[in-house]
């Protein structure tokens, strides 16, 4: 259920979309939403992907990004309706392998993964460079929890929207 609300953290938002990853989606998994395939029809915002960062590719880091509402310990199938959570407090799936993640760290999407990561080191906003530009666009979270493995669920505040 999406509340509209002013005023902080009270914002949330949640889009319906269809399973187009080509398996089952788990709770906390972040997806994009296809605006890449080469069908007119594929690309009407209601397809999640898995995120994928490619060259020539530039779309799926500014497309809408969201986590997966799914009960806990359930499934939604390829080709099923499920829904994302694309701003406000949520569980997402992180990996805490490479870099531990805190209470606090911004969460950015990889290429081909639905976990998000902690990004190495701040980004600079004043120097503009188009690596600091790059990260700021695939920051999509600030972790509410730490993580110090790959695949697990941590409270988040989602930041979906590209900018």
């Amino acid at each position: 259920m999406s509340g509209f609300m002013f005023g902080g953290s009270a914002l949330t938002l949640d889009v319906g979309v269809v399973n187009a990853t080509g398996a089952a989606v788990t709770e906390g998994m972040v997806l994009a939403i296809e605006m890449d395939d080469a069908s007119a029809a594929n690309v009407d915002g209601f397809r999640a992907q898995i995120p994928v960062l490619a060259a020539g590719n530039p779309e799926m880091i500014v497309t809408v990004h969201g986590a997966a509402l799914v009960p806990t310990g359930q499934s939604i199938p390829d080709g099923e309706n499920l829904t994302l959570r694309v701003v406000g407090p949520c569980k997402v799936r992180v990996d805490g392998n490479s870099q531990n993640i805190a209470v606090g760290d911004c969460l950015m999407i990889v290429n081909g993964s639905t976990d998000l990561v902690t990004i190495a080191a701040q980004p600079d906003l004043v120097g503009g460079a188009l690596a600091d530009v790059q990260e700021i666009l695939k920051t999509k979270a600030i972790a509410r929890g730490a993580a110090t493995a790959d695949n697990v669920l941590i409270e988040a505040w989602l930041k979906g929207l590209p900018v």
